[in-house]
């Protein structure tokens, strides 16, 4: 998170920041990347009102999260202890439970007419034909639920059914047949794009932190 913070803060030095959308790619157990985005663009000055957000599984948790005006750090830390949970307990036909359990914690309260044309949730209809569809109008808090679930819903592994229900369809995940939601005007944000270099500037400063600290022994 600390990097997307710096790459933010160094491009909002280069131009004054004006309103932007993002569209967020699908991203697994992933998803602290792309809430270190959101807090670095928050922190720029880019994600303002007007802004607008689209997300494909996780990437749909981190668009209602900016939708919602949530916290990222709280985000970040249900993630992690969701994370524990499924070290210590498994993962297989156990995360959709604990994704409504944790959605009705943070979200339960949430006008959802607040997010209308704000938020756009990508899933995949299964029938008659594998389709995109893009819902940015929700009529209930129980009906955006379903379909953050069936954006996230990878067949056979959340819960022990090959498709999740939303409004009485079939979908699955989001991000199986187009990893970022395609919504014209939004910058697309991909997490497996820039992992690599990522790791690469990660190791980068662990090597100046230990080359800072045999300077200090000489």
């Amino acid at each position: 998170m600390r990097l997307a913070r710096c790459l933010a803060r160094g491009f909002s030095a280069a131009a004054t920041p004006t309103a932007r959308s993002f569209s967020f790619s699908g991203c697994g157990f992933l998803i602290p990347y792309h809430l270190g985005v959101a807090q670095g663009l928050q922190d720029a000055g880019y994600i303002q009102e007007s802004s607008k957000f689209a997300g494909a599984s996780g990437g749909a948790i981190a668009a209602l999260s900016l939708a919602a005006n949530a916290s990222m750090s709280d985000i970040h830390e249900e993630t992690k202890a969701m994370a524990r949970l499924c070290h210590s307990h498994g993962t297989i036909w156990k995360l959709e439970e604990r994704l409504r359990a944790i959605f009705h914690t943070k979200f339960g309260d949430l006008p959802v007419e607040t997010l209308a044309q704000r938020l756009t949730i990508a899933t995949e209809k299964m029938w008659p034909a594998r389709v995109m569809v893009l819902t940015d109008d929700f009529h209930s808090t129980d009906d955006l639920c379903d379909a953050l679930i069936a954006s996230c819903y990878i067949p056979w592994y959340l819960a022990r059914r090959g498709t999740s229900v939303f409004r009485g369809e079939y979908h699955v995940d989001g991000g199986l047949l187009t990893l970022v939601p395609d919504v014209p005007g939004y910058v697309k944000i991909e997490v497996l794009d820039q992992l690599f270099e990522l790791g690469q500037k990660s190791a980068n400063i662990w090597v100046e932190k230990q080359l800072k600290l045999s300077d200090k022994i000489i």
